[in-house]
This record gives C-alpha cells, sequence and structure tokens, in this order.
C-alpha cells in the first residue's frame, strides 16, 4: 500500500523533507527541497576546524590527568583534575585566546576532616577559591607553572606560626 496511510503513519509528522522526500510526487503534497543543513528543525552546533594545536593540547591536558568536563556550543572546554580528594583545578578554555585556569578547594570538607568547623558547619558547601582567575596560554607548561604557583601558596601557609 505505497503511499497510504499506514506509510503516512510511519514518516509521521517529523519532517517536512521526509514528508516531501516520500510524498512529493503525489498531487495536492507540496514538495519539499530541504537537506540536513536546510532542515529548520534541526539545531546545528557551529562548525569548529579541526586545528592540530587545540587537539595537541586537549591530548597533552589529559597526559598530565585532566580531564574534559564541558564542551559548549561555541567550542570552548572545560577541564577538572582532582589534585585530591579536597583540591580541584579547572582549566577554562575558549575556542580562541587564552585560557582561564581556577582551583577550588573543598575546605569545609578539609577542616571536617581535623575535627574543624568554618561557620555554621555546612561541610559540603564551603569552598575556597581565589579572587581572582589566572589568565594562561593554551600551554602546558603554562599551566603547570600556575599549579606549582597555587600549591607554593598552600605550602607556606602555618596557621601555628607566631609570625601571623
Amino acid at each position: 500500500m505505497a503511499g497510504g496511510a499506514g506509510d503516512r503513519a510511519r514518516v509521521g509528522p517529523a519532517d517536512p523533507c521526509l514528508i516531501g522526500r516520500f510524498y512529493g510526487r503525489r498531487p495536492g503534497i507540496a514538495q519539499f527541497r530541504c537537506g540536513p543543513s536546510q532542515n529548520p528543525r534541526v539545531a546545528r552546533a557551529p562548525s569548529r576546524p579541526h586545528n592540530a594545536r587545540v587537539a595537541g593540547f586537549d591530548e597533552e591536558l589529559k597526559l598530565v590527568g585532566f580531564t574534559l568536563a564541558q564542551e559548549k556550543r561555541d567550542g570552548s572546554r572545560s577541564f577538572s583534575l582532582a589534585r585530591n580528594r579536597f583540591l580541584t583545578y579547572w582549566l577554562h578554555v575558549p575556542f580562541d585566546g587564552p585560557a582561564l585556569f581556577t582551583w577550588e578547594l573543598a575546605i569545609g570538607e578539609y577542616m571536617n576532616e581535623y575535627g574543624l568547623q568554618l561557620g555554621t558547619n555546612e561541610p559540603l558547601n564551603q569552598f575556597l577559591f581565589p579572587q581572582v582567575d589566572q589568565v594562561v596560554e593554551p600551554d602546558l607548561a603554562k599551566v603547570v607553572k600556575a599549579m606549582e604557583r597555587v600549591e607554593a601558596s598552600f605550602a607556606g601557609m602555618d596557621f601555628g606560626a607566631r609570625s601571623i
């Protein structure tokens, strides 16, 4: 039963391009000349040209331990690296331009491990993070240098020091 009600039900109201393709030659049915890129119902992400430098940087980050946390439609990507149970590094890499490096320390959970608390003791909702994110070029050496600066600042913290 070609072109009957059974065929129409199978195709359904889904895509005017498909309907035009199957029924376009029948009298009384409009012909649609849609290709995949012309279909108004298909949302397309912006195409991103293959860039060997970007792909190489992504692979270098994976070698150090970063994992892709999010990739947005505009081509920007966010990577994370859990340094330990409490410290997480974040690298936000736009489609073009420099990246933003930041970190977060689950300080509520960390202090809870030592029998200490911050404020009303909501350890799962208390994070320490820098006031300003660091701008870094998408280069692994620059990212590692930023990580080393963070760890050096933590190494210098001594809450029992008489000088503070």
